[in-house]
């Protein structure tokens, strides 16, 4: 019983990275929340999937993935809601957010939702994207060049805030970017 998890997952430099997070909410207003961060180049491969089970009546849960991707990487994220049948008033919401950075930059978001009970709050959502020109512009008037440590990727991760999402459990994780 009110039990919080917080949990975040990072996945940078390796040429394939997979991570699997699963979050079982099995006590009353038990939360959950899970935080995925992906950053590839040249080819490597980033495969991060995560799931919330809600399992007690009143639980929460909270999802959110971002990526950026450049050269030939490619990005898959997975992220599954599942509500019981003994959950009721849950609550749970999930997102995915890819920048594909080059033309041949590939991802894939998978959103899923099971719900068994229909005393529920359950959403999701999805994007995949590049950045438009006026927003290379933004992120080159800040001095965020291509080509160098501030590469685009790291720009965007600065910009963007998603370095956010590790700094409170890795703060030295940003220096190393």
């Amino acid at each position: 019983k009110f039990a919080k998890l917080t949990h975040t997952t990072a996945a940078f430099g390796a040429d394939a990275s997979r991570a699997r997070v699963v979050s079982h909410l099995d006590g009353a207003r038990s939360k959950a929340e899970s935080y995925q961060l992906f950053m590839g180049r040249e080819g490597q491969f980033m495969d991060i999937e995560s799931c919330t089970m809600h399992h007690a009546p009143d639980t929460s849960g909270f999802m959110a993935c971002r990526g950026a991707l450049a050269d030939f990487a490619t990005g898959v994220y997975k992220g599954m809601i599942k509500i019981g049948r003994d959950a009721p008033n849950s609550i749970s919401h999930q997102s995915g957010t890819v920048f594909l950075l080059s033309e041949n930059a590939k991802a894939n978001i998978i959103p899923f939702l099971e719900v068994k009970n229909f005393s529920v709050e359950a959403t999701h959502g999805a994007s995949v994207g590049a950045l438009d020109l006026n927003e290379i512009a933004y992120l080159r008037s800040r001095g965020l060049i291509e080509g160098t440590r501030a590469s685009p990727a790291h720009a965007f991760a600065i910009e963007s805030g998603i370095a956010a999402l590790v700094v409170p459990v890795a703060g030295t994780l940003l220096g190393a970017l």
